[in-house]
């Protein structure tokens, strides 16, 4: 049926491409400049390169206030920019390949050099990411799988920096101002300044900065404090050395310091509730209990479908933590003027969280020899990153004197069809009986060395070849808490229940707000890879040209992170371990599920009773290695200059490893260890260059057939007698799409751009063995079936104590993938009176489609259309510019990620609360007005 669906579509691109279609007005109008990039590793025309590229150069950057990754996404269809959980959550999705675990799919590479780090506790590639553009020429991003090209990172594409170089000719600077105000009073401003020199007749220096202030554009309704600001500046020194006629030296070594306040994250209140009958798995004869409870021994009477501890574990799944039926968020994410920022104060100042602190050197160092037979060249390049991150880890409160209707009408008391109640003074102004601090400090330490060799010979062949060491350490030593719910503040009871203050802890050093921390959860990673590659091209004639390439990559990787110390622990806090289990391995306290969480001391430990402590913890150990080999071949057609066909077959492998995603459970490696991602990737395309050059289009489709992703299910885990989170290769995907984009000089002062992607991605075969209820709920949200059948999961000491449920999500849209995204443009610039002056008006129009958020297709973002105005003045040597972004004030929600909520869970009546359902959204920029200025001497 994919292949019907698909014919109309490829039509249309042959039509579009085929040489005699030629639909327009008469050539003789001013030419589109020609569009020069660099992608692989020297410089060409744009329409002679057979590979999908966007560009975004100096002009639009200046023009349309691109200043990071995410206005880059904003004006370019087919890319989607993602922020997740805190600022190093973040993620990148070319032509629908989402990165739901693990690493960046896509490569982020500046002046050749590959920086694509990973985060530690979240998904996506880290802050580096989320740096200010400072100082750049243009900006390329290459669509489709390029690990021969790009190395380990490119498995969806790849995305270029290319910064500006020093002139050996002339003096030149430039002056940059933007100023804009949003409603409120809320404004930004923006400085940059570059200064170019030839110091010698072949040696020039180039001297960039900037400095940037936000204001955030929303607030904490908690603290009436802005959220989502930030602020800092950076600096930046380029050299160019040309030594002799065929040796030259460049580089650039850039720093900056950034602030980020709390991002502007409202959370999404559960709207759905789904009974989990007892009769959905039949299908292997079994009638299963769908859920068992280990939480505090009052709670089972209420409810009568859990079994306790230690109980067989047959026909079971899950816990009683959020309680059965479970309340989900399921639907289309309201606009935001429908949500409110609630985040927690924090305790130690009563103010809001200060967010996000970074400090950022890079540095590149390009060397190029060219010989009579070809260039060779050295790439080397460093970066070392240190971060402070101190967030509410919650969105989410309860307030005094606020009555709560919960959606779930099965809690004990419950009268109709809704259960109620009003909570009373607790003596802080949120009376969450969950608290969750997010403490981080990073540190990356990057580095590479790349030697390249490309032969430029007079016969058919021509070859390059090139090896590469790429090497990543990083540091996460996490201060964060979470107080578990039933012992927070002495709580031991349903919803409404007096809530006793949290009293602070003795005079003692080891004691801060009331929470003892022995000792920081550190958790380490250091990444060591070595890849060989070579390229082959033969022109079999003028017309017709053949290459291969390959990329052999051999990656090393050891990672370190903190478990409880089943020695330290009981004689700190005087809480007993776990009995032996049949294995006989001990393990701490259950009421430590994590070396974040908080527990209450008893008589016995070194801490006065009632302190709350966390676990003290001792380093783990694990090393993963693995050695692949990612090809590709191309063929391209051009019976002229004007035309490029080409046709391409690749593979794209996204290393496996060790995940340090261990949200509510401490290392556990062997529940973490996965495989590689695997992808093969057909495509072809057509440049033309038709009217005498007016318009300039290019198409591409591109068939995907993806396996082994990458994907978080739910395991028990024996050391804190709970099932969490970890990660397995279980989804396969088919997903097919075509590329339009078209520059076209309509007139003398008219320029009309676009550019269409349309994607139809879907799950081939995806089935998930999960032991968590709330999988087994959002599939029956989602019309699944739930759970269609019960694995036996032996008991310890072969096996844990929850066995397993299938569920099926074959058929599902893959997430993140909008079906149609469209960025259009248009120019009108003409001259300005006699002075030599000229005047511009320029509009850009962006849709994305509605996409889905998970893997399940419960929860959905909405499509939007959104618009920006800009015109201005331009003289010899200066530009004024006036816009306007988002014209519409358009508040349609466009990012969001998963996280649960404790707090929710209360909300709806289910006590003790776990991290259930629940989803936090990014709030949108509004509307911007305000004014650009450069000016050029």
């Amino acid at each position: 049926m994919k292949v019907f669906r698909a014919l109309p579509l490829a039509a249309s691109a042959a039509l579009v491409t085929f040489p005699a279609v030629i639909l327009a007005p008469e050539a003789g109008y001013a030419a589109p400049d020609e569009i020069v990039v660099s992608v692989r590793r020297k410089d060409e025309n744009l329409q002679d390169v057979p590979i999908a590229v966007s560009t975004i150069d100096d002009e639009q950057i200046s023009r349309y206030g691109i200043d990071t990754l995410g206005d880059v996404a904003k004006y370019s269809p087919g890319l989607q920019f993602d922020e997740g959980f805190g600022a190093q959550d973040t993620r990148i999705v070319i032509r629908g390949l989402s990165p739901t675990r693990g690493r960046s799919n896509v490569a982020l590479l500046v002046d050749g050099v590959d920086f694509t780090g990973e985060a530690v506790g979240t998904a996506g590639g880290g802050i580096l990411v989320n740096q200010q553009l400072l100082d750049i020429e243009r900006v390329e991003v290459v669509k489709g799988p390029q690990s021969a090209l790009y190395g380990r990172s490119a498995f969806g594409g790849a995305i270029q920096y290319v910064s500006k170089k020093p002139s050996l000719e002339e003096f030149e600077g430039t002056v940059g101002i933007d100023l804009g105000s949003a409603s409120d009073s809320r404004n930004s401003s923006r400085i940059s300044g570059a200064w170019s020199a030839p110091i010698t007749e072949n040696f020039g220096l180039r001297i960039n900065g900037l400095m940037y202030d936000k204001d955030g554009f929303y607030d904490n309704a908690l603290t009436g404090e802005s959220v989502g600001g930030s602020d800092g500046f950076g600096l930046a020194l380029s050299g160019l050395w040309q030594a002799t006629d065929n040796l030259s030296f460049s580089g650039r070594l850039a720093g900056s310091q950034d602030s980020y306040e709390p991002q502007a994250q409202a959370r999404v209140d559960s709207n759905a509730v789904i009974d989990i009958d007892d009769s959905v798995a039949v299908l292997n004869g079994d009638t299963p209990t769908l859920v068992q409870s280990s939480g505090p021994p009052p709670f089972f009477p209420l409810y009568p479908d859990c079994n306790a501890f230690p109980t067989g574990s047959d026909g079971t799944i899950a816990s009683c933590l959020g309680g059965s039926p479970k309340v989900l968020t399921v639907g289309t994410m309201p606009s935001a003027d429908q949500l409110t920022i609630w985040q927690n104060a924090n305790p130690r100042t009563g103010s809001n969280y200060y967010g996000t602190e970074v400090e950022t050197i890079t540095g590149t160092l390009k060397v190029e020899w060219v010989l009579d037979s070809g260039v060779a060249s050295s790439y080397t390049g460093f970066a070392a990153l240190n971060s402070d991150q101190l967030f509410d880890g919650q969105n989410d409160v309860l307030l005094p004197g606020v009555t709560y209707t919960s959606l779930d009408s099965t809690w004990p008391g419950s009268t109709g069809a809704t259960y109620s109640f009003t909570l009373p003074a607790c003596g802080f102004a949120n009376c969450s009986p969950a608290v969750q601090e997010i403490n981080f400090e990073n540190q990356t330490r990057l580095f590479s060395q790349e030697f390249r060799y490309a032969s430029d010979l007079e016969g058919p062949l021509n070859y390059t070849v090139g090896a590469l060491f790429w090497k990543e350490n990083i540091q996460q030593r996490a201060n964060s808490f979470s107080v578990s719910p039933a012992i927070f503040r002495g709580a031991f009871g349903p919803p409404g229940t007096p809530l006793p203050v949290l009293a602070a802890g003795p005079g003692n050093a080891v004691i801060a707000n009331g929470i003892n921390s022995p000792g920081a959860d550190v958790t380490r990673r250091e990444t060591e890879s070595l890849s060989l590659y070579g390229l082959l091209e033969w022109e079999l004639d003028d017309a017709w040209k053949v290459s291969v390439e390959g990329r052999w990559i051999d990656e090393d990787l050891r990672v370190a992170g903190g478990t409880c110390d089943i020695n330290k622990t009981p004689a700190l806090t005087g809480l007993a371990n776990q009995a032996p289990d049949a294995n006989g391995d001990v393990f701490c306290n259950s009421s430590f599920r994590g070396a974040s969480s908080v527990a209450q001391s008893v008589a016995g430990g070194t801490l006065p009773v009632g302190t709350y402590t966390r676990p003290a913890v001792i380093n783990s150990v694990a090393k993963f290695s693995e050695s692949f080999f990612a090809p590709k071949a191309t063929v391209e057609f051009k019976p002229s200059d004007d035309a490029l066909y080409y046709a391409s077959i690749a593979q794209g492998i996204k290393p496996g490893g060790i995940s340090t995603i261990t949200a509510g459970s401490f290392f556990q490696p062997e529940l973490n260890t996965f495989k590689k991602e695997k992808l093969i990737s057909y495509e072809i395309g057509a440049k033309r260059t038709l009217m005498g050059g007016d318009l300039l289009v290019s198409t591409a489709l591109f068939y995907q057939d993806y396996t082994d992703k990458q994907v978080g299910v739910s395991r028990f885990d024996p050391v804190i007698q709970t099932d969490v989170g970890g990660i397995e290769n279980a989804g396969e995907s088919e997903i097919w799409g075509i590329e339009l984009e078209a520059i076209w000089q309509a007139t003398e002062n008219l320029t009309l751009a676009g550019g269409y992607t349309y994607v139809d991605s879907e799950y081939s075969k995806f089935v998930l063995e999960t032991s968590s209820s709330n999988n087994v709920a959002r599939s029956l949200a989602a019309g699944g079936g739930g759970c269609l059948s019960i694995i036996d999961n032996p008991t310890p000491p072969s096996g844990g104590r929850s066995d397993f449920c299938i569920v099926d999500l074959t058929g599902n849209q893959v997430e993140d993938v909008p079906e149609h995204s469209f960025v259009g443009n248009a120019r009108y610039q003409a001259p300005l009176g006699d002075g030599g002056l000229e005047w511009y008006a320029d509009a850009s129009v962006i849709y994305r489609d509605e996409r889905a958020m998970d893997e399940f297709n419960v929860k959905w973002l909405d499509s939007y259309v959104t618009a920006d105005l800009r015109g201005g003045v331009i003289g010899d040597s200066w530009e004024v510019i006036g816009y306007i972004d988002n014209v519409f004030d358009d508040d349609t929600v466009k990012s969001g990620v998963d996280f649960g909520s404790q707090v929710n869970t209360v909300r709806e009546g289910q006590f003790p609360p776990g991290p259930t359902d629940g989803v936090i959204v990014t709030m949108p920029d509004p509307r911007v007005i305000g004014v650009r200025a450069s000016f050029n001497f």
